[in-house]
């Protein structure tokens, strides 16, 4: 029995952990588990990041900490108010975050209608519509991915309307797979709950880095130094890789169900326990 027990353990932890350890490539990892809830996040470079690269945060406008946000690395993320919240990561066009080869960004979100639209993550400069890369929520549930590659323009991968659930803590990622054998048949792709929703092959287009003034945004997008469009609702754990992430490389946001089902396993287990006794 003792045995058995062991075993059903370590089952059931597999699965509500998943892969979500998983460090394959990571480059820059914001769990948001600095701060305890109802803190308001503020002060330079508070904003922890989990890598070697030290990619640290700051939030502008009081996102505030908030638990009960499950996510791959724990409980606690940043809730933004859609009026004026947003992290900024001070970069420029040269820095781990220029992302041209392979990269992985992933979410783990909690969207908040109304106005539930706004930016995941921006990595933009001070040229108008020449933003190197965005993931950007929409406010009827749709996920848009676009990469702009200087001259030759954007490409733009969205999904249908409705992909991505509100009020519910959700993984979301998106992909860019180089084409390590001649650069022209590079693919975009879209994953929600680490299943492919969208993709597109974009050619030979790689982000674009033209201006020095860069920044990587978190919950807004870049306009000459001032955000805008702002995301409503939470965010649990961003999380960038400099390589294409399979499915089961990527985080695993787990559902309240795996937990309930572990509770119940356990109590099933110690009730058999004590009638065989």
């Amino acid at each position: 029995m003792k045995k058995f027990f062991a075993l059903y353990v370590i089952a059931i932890l597999m699965v509500v952990l998943g892969t979500s350890t998983s460090r394959a490539g990571t480059i820059a990892h914001w769990m948001f588990e600095e701060g305890t809830s109802g803190a308001t996040a503020s002060g330079a470079g508070t904003i922890i990041d989990s890598s070697v690269n030290n990619l640290h945060g700051t939030a502008l406008g009081g996102p505030v900490y908030q638990d009960g946000l499950k996510s791959g690395t724990g409980n606690t993320g940043l809730r933004f108010d859609g009026v004026d919240d947003t992290v900024r990561v001070s970069s420029g066009s040269t820095g781990p975050l220029a992302l041209t080869g392979d990269f992985t960004i992933e979410l783990g979100v909690n969207a908040q209608p109304p106005n539930a639209l706004g930016f995941g993550v921006f990595y933009g400069d001070t040229q108008s519509g020449k933003d190197p890369y965005y993931l950007y929520l929409n406010g009827d549930g749709r996920l848009t991915f676009q990469i702009y590659g200087g001259p030759g323009g954007s490409d733009t991968l969205s999904t249908a309307d409705g992909v991505l659930d509100f009020g519910r803590t959700t993984h979301v990622a998106a992909v860019f797979d180089y084409d390590e054998v001649n650069g022209t048949d590079n693919m975009m792709s879209i994953y929600v709950d680490r299943m492919l929703v969208a993709s597109v092959n974009a050619g030979a287009t790689t982000p674009f880095y033209g201006d020095t003034v860069s920044g990587f945004w978190m919950g807004s997008l870049h306009n000459n130094g001032n955000p805008g469009r702002y995301y409503r609702g939470d965010l649990t754990d961003v999380k960038i890789s400099n390589e294409a992430l399979t499915e089961s490389e990527m985080m695993l946001v787990p559902e309240p169900g795996m937990l309930a089902i572990f509770g119940a396993g356990l109590f099933a287990l110690g009730f058999a326990r004590r009638k065989r006794r």
